[in-house]
């Protein structure tokens, strides 16, 4: 059916407040199998999505031939930016505001407010996992950016350190700063050591696909983690055995994130090959592109592509593509991708790469040639973990984040929190 127009809702809040009722929550949405261009996942999401609904029925009571509306209004939908709800209340288009999430990101976000910390506040970056981990694997919800809510305790207290520590953090990305925050948080002396000029990693490449608008706040929030903790970070630091044990550290903590995996195929050094990540950064490709790997990574980047009037072909040797996605989002991604003409092949493999095409095995042994002007490796991570393969015998240290085992920023962030919290 077409579900409830805005006509009958109004019809149904008026009724609701003959009846007595002094507040309803007003909720909107729709959802299809078949997904479209316009469908976004929520990292993509806008803020105060339920507002505008809000809106219009107060527009509707306010016309001559209807009674005023009594009835209290509560509106949110992506409302957990300060600035966004508070500007919703003083213009009356809601009477109050609900959240969800971002209470689940941050659950100590009233206090923060109210003691004028707004900043501070943890954003909820859309990864749905909160949702999926209950509704897909029957799981308890967790967070991409609150490393306690699901884990178990619910303990939320970061008690001050027996034996302050000097703690050397290599890595400015989102375990190496969760880390460091904690740990300044309980009182050890914390620098950090950042091979690049600024905070954040890998999260540069993670926000370059579409509708990542809401993952992008997650930088700017690092940052003012730092300044708010005056935590020491030193950028454009390399860091080797030799100047990390002259900071005279009692820990170090090793967040260096990642090195790409390059499968073993004849031709992968031809100059028409190029890395996922350098794609990211802004590299450019033909107009017909392979991109082997048919993983999350790979996914995304071969919708940025056909966004940008590229073909797009996907080589996965699994039999589907961006199988460790959370539901909602893979659902609108896959349509996004057939939507916009990409072929995918499964159980599939690449076997060679030449100038003008490459070279695939499907699952019957059987070979066919794609044509391709571009071919790009998505096939993956392993951790970039040599740092701390030579300090561990030398000094106290732990490895946390994709340097551990690549995954996301949720066991990035769970790792750095409850790393710091046992030093």
């Amino acid at each position: 059916d077409g579900g409830i127009t805005l006509a009958e809702g109004a019809y149904y809040v008026k009724r609701f407040e003959e009846a007595g009722v002094h507040a309803i929550e007003v909720m909107a949405g729709m959802w299809s199998d078949t997904p479209t261009l316009k469908d976004t996942p929520d990292s993509g999401s806008s803020k105060g999505q339920i507002f505008p609904v809000c809106m219009l029925l107060k527009l509707v009571y306010s016309l001559k031939f209807f009674k005023k509306l009594k009835l209290k209004l509560i509106g949110g939908g992506r409302a957990a930016d300060a600035d966004v709800a508070e500007n919703a209340l003083k213009k009356k288009t809601v009477d109050f505001v609900f959240m969800g999430k971002g209470l689940l990101a941050e659950p100590d976000w009233v206090n923060l407010v109210e003691q004028g910390k707004a900043d501070l506040i943890r954003p909820c970056i859309g990864c749905q996992k909160c949702i999926d981990s209950q509704l897909q694997s029957g799981g308890r919800a967790i967070c991409s950016g609150n490393a306690v809510i699901g884990r178990g305790d619910n303990i939320y207290e970061i008690p001050s350190a027996d034996v302050k520590k000097k703690i050397v953090v290599v890595g400015a990305g989102p375990a190496g700063v969760e880390a460091a925050r904690i740990a300044a948080m309980r009182g050890h002396s914390v620098v950090i050591l950042e091979k690049s000029d600024k905070v954040g990693g890998q999260l540069y490449e993670a926000v370059v696909p579409k509708h990542k608008q809401n993952l992008k706040q997650l930088i700017p929030y690092l940052k003012r983690q730092l300044e708010y903790n005056k935590i020491e970070i030193k950028f454009n630091k390399e860091a080797t055995v030799e100047n990390v044990l002259a900071e005279k550290p009692d820990v170090v903590i090793t967040a260096t994130g990642v090195l790409p995996v390059i499968p073993k195929i004849p031709g992968i050094e031809s100059s028409n090959v190029m890395l996922v990540s350098d794609v990211l950064k802004g590299a450019q490709t033909g107009k017909n592109v392979v991109i082997i790997g048919g993983g999350i990574v790979g996914c995304e980047t071969a919708e940025y592509l056909a966004s940008d009037k590229k073909n797009v072909t996907i080589i996965e040797m699994l039999n589907e593509v961006a199988s460790n996605m959370v539901n909602v989002s893979r659902t609108i991604l896959l349509g996004h991708l057939s939507l916009q003409n990409v072929v995918i092949h499964t159980k599939a493999k690449c076997v060679g790469i030449y100038d003008t095409y490459i070279l695939v095995e499907q699952s019957d042994k059987s070979q066919i040639k794609i044509s391709c002007d571009t071919v790009v490796i998505a096939a993956g991570y392993k951790p970039n973990n040599m740092l701390y393969e030579l300090l561990k015998d030398k000094v106290e240290t732990y490895n946390i984040g994709d340097s551990n085992n690549p995954d996301s920023v949720a066991s990035a962030v769970y790792e750095g929190y409850y790393t710091a919290l046992k030093i």
